[in-house]
């Protein structure tokens, strides 16, 4: 593996935030602490709005936006988790298609757009 490839979760965490989880999964364990996902996975991830991923680009569907984001992360070939409609989906879909693929999107749907994945947390 390259020294510059993600190798899970976190090393897409800001190192505080892996210093501030680590000791908590080894105590507690991994189910305890998925609830704050959404808290470890908002620095990686920016909601884009009128944007639709292409149909044929379109992953898995997850029931909520952590679920996604996190299998999103893991994936190379994810660029962003989509949502037919960002104000009350109920599915979350992974979008395998670049952004400049994106089409414009006339209803309230949104791509939540992948960033940068940082491998600081993953120098030791």
């Amino acid at each position: 593996m390259a020294e510059d490839e993600p190798r899970g979760i976190l090393c897409t965490l800001t190192p505080w935030k892996a210093a501030l989880v680590g000791p908590f999964v080894d105590y507690v364990g991994l189910a305890t602490i998925l609830p704050l996902l959404p808290f470890f996975l908002l620095d990686l991830y920016k909601q884009i709005d009128s944007f639709s991923c292409p149909a044929g680009s379109r992953g898995e569907s997850y029931p909520d936006l952590a679920a996604a984001q996190l299998a999103c992360t893991n994936q190379t070939d994810c660029f962003g988790v989509y949502a037919g409609s960002c104000d009350d989906s109920t599915s979350f879909e992974l979008c395998n298609a670049k952004e400049t693929d994106w089409v414009d999107a006339a209803d309230s749907s949104c791509v939540y757009r992948k960033g940068e994945v940082s491998t600081a947390a993953c120098q030791l």
